[in-house]
């Protein structure tokens, strides 16, 4: 039951979509959030068309990571988590 790709998957994932993930998001148990690559770099950054160097270089000033993440997996990884904390949570970083 693995999700169906579509036919250019380089497309798709750099655009962050891969639809029809059946029953994937009900495994979860909880409620599902999906934020555009524009809404994490601009929660990150400050800056919506940020670089994705940018990215990394404010995640390890936000998170006192040293070096900052190099690895553009973590560095998605990280920023989504910190965008979606910042959206949902009642904290911020002093």
């Amino acid at each position: 039951m693995w999700p169906r790709l579509p036919q250019k998957v380089q497309s798709a994932v750099a655009n962050g979509r891969l639809y029809d993930l059946g029953p994937y998001p009900a495994l979860a148990d909880g409620p599902v959030f999906e934020y555009s690559a524009r809404e994490v770099k601009q929660s990150v950054t400050g800056n919506g068309a940020a670089h994705k160097s940018q990215v990394s270089f404010m995640l390890g000033k936000l998170l006192r990571l040293e070096p900052p993440p190099t690895n553009p997996d973590e560095s998605d990884a990280l920023a989504v988590a910190l965008c979606h904390a910042f959206k949902n949570a009642q904290w911020s970083i002093v």
